[in-house]
């Protein structure tokens, strides 16, 4: 009897491990789904801005470490006030300052692409170059990058409404 106590209860442990091991399987199953849908959302929201300039999340977050880019937040002081890349400027304290903001490059982004593509090219007919961020911000989330709350801490909400709500990273909160 004490043996077959035993073996159920090695059975349990077994049964619960393989069910976190495929719960953790699964997380890392849909947040590579997600990103990959993040960045064909992307691609969709910026296929009509063929001449505008893109910035990797590679190159973008690198430029960041190193303090050598002006991210322009282009998305609505609601969503700004849940969180925004590091370093980065809302789009109205950009217009207001715009020739304090010219000594290092200009890269805009949104949520997933589409305003920042418009707000970039806004910017290109009268003469500045304005980079669109790849996947915007949640593909920077995707890839790693940090968000933070207007107090300037580090934070796991962002703001993405409607059909973009279910594309934010797993531990993410979106809100709105």
């Amino acid at each position: 009897m004490i043996t077959h106590n035993k073996s159920l209860g090695c059975l349990a442990v077994l049964i619960v491990l393989a069910l976190a091991t495929s719960a953790l399987g699964q997380e890392a199953q849909d947040d590579a789904a997600r990103r990959a849908r993040v960045m064909e959302m992307y691609g969709l929201a910026t296929q009509g801005y063929p001449d505008l300039g893109r910035v990797t999340l590679e190159q973008a977050m690198a430029l960041s470490e190193k303090g050598e880019i002006r991210f322009i937040d282009v998305r609505s002081p609601e969503e700004q006030a849940v969180s925004m890349l590091p370093g980065a400027v809302p789009v109205q304290t950009f217009l207001d300052t715009v020739d304090e903001m010219l000594d290092k490059p200009l890269v805009a982004y949104c949520t997933i692409g589409q305003r920042s593509s418009n707000f970039a090219m806004q910017l290109k007919r009268y003469g500045l170059e304005v980079a669109n961020l790849e996947g915007s911000l949640l593909g920077w989330i995707h890839a790693g990058g940090e968000v933070l709350d207007p107090e300037g801490v580090p934070t796991l909400r962002v703001h993405a409404a409607g059909q973009y709500a279910g594309l934010v990273p797993v531990g993410y909160e979106a809100v709105w």
